[in-house]
């Protein structure tokens, strides 16, 4: 029986932490400066409006910082995901704007590197053809 009403008031109290408010009123003083306390404004200022503020919306400070730094993990894989993608599509100026941190950075040099290497090659490929073909223009007109 002790245990049930322990229980009881247990479940209670946790029920009525989460239904618990702030009020928080509006007080407009007689320079017309508005302030807003948890208090009811004093005599001589006039309480314009008071709202009922839920205590679940409230975050402690150690809560808050570590929503913060998901967050800015979530971003941040969010950036990566994004130049991945750019970096993909061929879009490689793109990239290199919006790359901020140092591992999106070295994505972005280490595909210009070897994009560079691929446009050194496929010149060399052209000017081989061209002097290939330089070379059978010139047999054909020692032949003649």
């Amino acid at each position: 029986m002790t245990s049930f009403l322990l229980k009881a008031v247990c479940a209670a109290t946790l029920m009525a932490a989460t239904t618990v408010s702030a009020q928080v009123h509006k007080c407009t003083g007689a320079d017309g400066k508005i302030t807003f306390t948890e208090a009811a404004c004093n005599t001589t200022s006039k309480s314009i409006q008071a709202v009922n503020i839920p205590l679940s919306t409230y975050q402690a400070p150690e809560l808050r910082a570590q929503t913060m730094a998901e967050s800015k993990d979530r971003a941040a894989a969010d950036r990566l995901k994004t130049v991945q993608l750019m970096l993909s599509n061929g879009k490689v100026a793109e990239a290199r704007l919006y790359a901020r941190t140092p591992e999106e950075r070295a994505m972005v040099a280490h595909v210009e590197s070897a994009n560079a290497v691929q446009r050194k090659e496929a010149r060399q490929a052209k000017s081989d053809a061209d002097l290939k073909e330089s070379g059978e223009r010139l047999r054909k007109a020692l032949k003649r």
